[in-house]
C-alpha cells in the first residue's frame, strides 16, 4: 500500500479514491484491522513489512510463539493435537498423561479428570466418554457398557 505521501501525489484507483482512505503502512507483524487500525497478526501467522499486504499462515503445522510475528521464520512451534499439550521448553507436543485430558488444539497444559475418575488411557481428548470409575461399588454392566461406547 502507497505512504500517505505518496496518495498525496497520485490520488487515483490505482492507490485511494479519497485522501481519506491513505493510510500509513503497518509495521511488521502488524496488519491493517477493519477499522482502520494496525492490529498485531494473529499467533500462528506472520507479516513483514513491504512483503505481505496481509498476515500469512506459518507453514502446515507449525504456529508462533505469541501474536505479532514478522517473519516465517518465527513459525518455530509445533501446533499440537487435542489429547496433547506443547511444551514450550522442549518446543515438542506432549500426549496427555492418564487421567487427563484435553479436547482443544495448541494448548500449554492437559486438565486433570474430576475426583475418582480417569480416561482409558493416555493422550484422551474428551473425559466424559471416557470415563473409567475407580469406584469398587460401580456397577460392572455400566463400566463394560462405557468402556464399549468409547473404542
Amino acid at each position: 500500500m502507497p505512504s500517505v505521501m505518496e496518495c498525496n501525489h497520485y490520488i487515483n484507483v490505482n492507490c485511494c479514491t479519497l485522501l481519506q482512505e491513505c493510510r500509513d503502512e503497518c509495521g511488521s507483524g502488524r496488519q491493517l484491522g477493519v477499522e482502520g487500525k494496525c492490529e498485531p497478526c494473529p499467533r500462528g501467522t506472520y507479516r513483514t513489512m513491504g512483503v505481505q499486504a496481509a498476515c500469512q499462515a506459518c507453514p502446515t503445522g507449525r504456529t508462533t510463539h505469541r501474536p505479532g510475528a514478522a517473519t516465517v521464520e518465527e513459525c518455530t512451534l509445533p501446533v499440537c493435537q487435542p489429547g496433547t499439550f506443547l511444551n514450550g521448553t522442549q518446543n515438542s507436543c506432549i500426549p496427555c498423561k492418564k487421567g487427563t485430558y484435553q479436547p482443544d488444539p495448541q494448548q500449554t497444559t492437559c486438565i486433570a479428570c474430576p475426583p475418582n475418575t480417569s480416561t482409558k488411557g493416555a493422550a484422551a481428548v474428551c473425559h466424559i466418554s471416557l470415563l473409567v470409575k475407580h469406584n469398587e461399588n460401580v456397577n460392572k454392566g455400566w463400566s463394560k457398557q462405557l468402556e464399549e461406547s468409547s473404542t
